[in-house]
């Protein structure tokens, strides 16, 4: 225990046992109050009144705890409440008895010169009114003193900045970068409801700090879709007694892990689907990024479309006619983006679908209304082969009459199943689009009936326009604005500035990656490479874009400032 003082260090020994003591008994053991209803009620959880040996005992050496309340108790969801740091294996037994509850331990379980502490959470309540105590705990030591120091901090999500409850803390006496995938850790606790965690009691020493949602409850991180966090540098506790304030101050204090899921998984089919007989949907477990082909067995003019919306998904449409009433055999080859020296190759057979025919209709459709910064997108049923420009009229209405407008059209290149429309639309104003029969052909030969789309042109007004101007010019940024967590609109950075236009007025949430690598996409980490995730940082209070406004934001990221 490392105590720091310019007065006698042993004068202030007990001071600091009491201060410890004090600290602990503040940070466990509020007792939670219940609201009187209906008349007296008992809103006192229970006390308790006899332990032996008693807590904080040294040279503990006995099998056996009792502890004895002032009511009859209950034991609440125990197996997810109770934590035994430094771990015991085997774990004790814990018995209930009326107003006691029993500890036992097996011979030759506890460690030498070792500190335990037994934390019941919330675990121990009275069987009446369930009243409960908040975070009981029982401590004792197999030497002759009780270890005082402690370390305490808070996980968060590495990309939403959230606090993560229910994580699991591991402290390891073991430096090995590796260690937390094989051993046991030597002091484990848990992060409470605003992620915030502390492990007293520890031994003047040096340890790796993790942090980890633990899937299988093994205290191991050996599963890929596991979340872990851990301290860059090696953490030593350290006690200083402030002869200032007459206070004990732990450190470190201010610990930030930051959670997060590796994507070292292999790339993967997640589903498969025969929507129709003549259409499949693929989905991923992510975003394919790079190589990938598919052959259709007895079909080498089936086409492939990507999915714009979805970057982890497919769509196929077989154009074999033979196909429709049989099962379909497809080898799929792709590259793991994460494991570029790898080849994955699947084999999926899609028997007829509970849509049993065959979809060849164009049935286009065109949104109601249409921004003023972006192109006229008609959407077909079925991807589209060939247009007669001739047969396709755009026309804008004035008072009532509707006048003929010059445009231009073609297939999406990316997704046939799209005809863009590109022409000088007038802001606030109402269009139609006129197809005559014939005007479009889809890859079955099939051709669209007499359609007429409707659709009103949005002003600029109505929108808002954002510029962000970052201090550090040579770094890239990726800033993402937000409604209820989802990801409305992004941009990247250049040379210091972010540009936003056409965005709809709301209160938005500001996100801002740093993206160290300059690929355009928050990282995550990898605990075997000893790489954080990028850093994410929030504009602290969320941002009101106005219709019509110009907006700018100067923002120091490093130093989370911003006016």
């Amino acid at each position: 225990m490392l105590l720091k003082s310019k007065t006698n260090s042993a004068s202030y020994f007990f001071k600091f046992l009491a201060g410890v003591i004090i600290f602990i008994t503040f940070l466990f053991s509020c007792a939670k109050q219940v609201p009187l209803t209906g008349g007296p009620k008992d809103t006192e959880p229970p006390k308790l009144i006899y332990a032996s040996p008693n807590i904080g005992s040294t040279n503990f050496s006995q099998q056996k705890v009792i502890l004895k309340f002032d009511e009859f108790i209950k034991l609440n969801s125990l197996n997810q409440k109770l934590i035994i740091s430094p771990p015991i294996n085997p774990e004790p037994k814990i018995n209930l008895s009326g107003k006691s509850i029993k500890i036992l331990f097996e011979q030759n379980s506890l460690s030498d010169n070792t500190t335990y502490l037994i934390n019941f959470n919330d675990a121990i309540a009275d069987v009446n009114e369930n009243n409960a105590i908040n975070s009981f705990i029982y401590a004792f030591s197999t030497g002759n003193i009780i270890d005082s120091l402690m370390i305490s901090g808070k996980v968060v999500d590495a990309l939403s900045q959230k606090p993560a409850d229910d994580i699991w803390i591991l402290l390891h006496i073991n430096l090995s970068d590796t260690a937390i995938t094989s051993l046991k850790p030597d002091y484990i606790t848990k992060t409470d409801r605003n992620g915030n965690f502390t492990i007293p009691f520890l031994k003047q020493n040096q340890y790796r700090l993790y942090a980890l949602k633990d899937i299988n409850f093994n205290y191991i991180y050996d599963l890929p879709n596991e979340m872990i966090a851990f301290h860059d540098s090696i953490i030593t506790p350290t006690a200083i007694f402030d002869t200032v304030s007459k206070k004990i101050i732990y450190n470190p204090s201010n610990i930030i892990l930051r959670l997060f899921s590796s994507e070292k998984q292999l790339q993967s089919i997640k589903s498969s689907k025969r929507t129709y007989r003549n259409k499949i949907e693929l989905v991923f477990n992510k975003p394919l990024e790079s190589f990938y082909s598919i052959n259709v067995i007895e079909d080498t003019n089936a086409l492939i479309i990507p999915n714009k919306n979805n970057a982890d998904s497919l769509i196929i449409w077989i154009q074999n006619e033979d196909l429709f009433e049989k099962n379909i055999e497809t080898i799929i080859q792709f590259r793991d983006p994460d494991f570029n020296d790898s080849l994955i190759i699947d084999t999926l057979v899609l028997r007829r679908p509970d849509k049993d025919f065959v979809m060849i209709e164009l049935a286009p459709k065109v949104n109601k209304s249409k921004e003023p910064h972006k192109d006229l997108k008609i959407f077909f049923q079925t991807p589209l082969k060939t247009i007669d420009k001739e047969k396709l009229k755009l026309q804008f209405r004035t008072d009532a009459d509707y006048f003929n407008s010059n445009f231009d059209a073609e297939i999406d290149s990316l997704n046939p199943q799209n005809l863009i429309i590109t022409s000088s639309f007038l802001e606030k104003t109402d269009y139609k689009i006129i197809l005559e029969e014939g005007c479009c052909k889809n890859f079955y030969g099939e051709t669209n009936s007499q359609a007429e789309l409707s659709f009103t042109t949005v002003s600029s007004s109505e929108y808002s326009n954002l510029k962000i101007f970052f201090t550090d010019k040579d770094r890239q940024y990726i800033v993402q604005l937000l409604l209820s967590d989802k990801i409305i609109y992004e941009t990247i950075s250049i040379d210091g500035t972010a540009v936003l236009e056409f965005l709809k007025p709301s209160k938005y949430r500001i996100r801002v990656i740093i993206d160290e690598n300059s690929n355009g996409k928050w990282d995550t980490g990898n605990l075997f490479l000893l790489k954080q995730p990028e850093k994410v940082v929030y504009l602290q209070d969320e941002y009101e874009l106005r219709a019509n406004w110009n907006h700018e934001i100067d923002w120091d990221v490093e130093n989370r400032t911003n006016k």
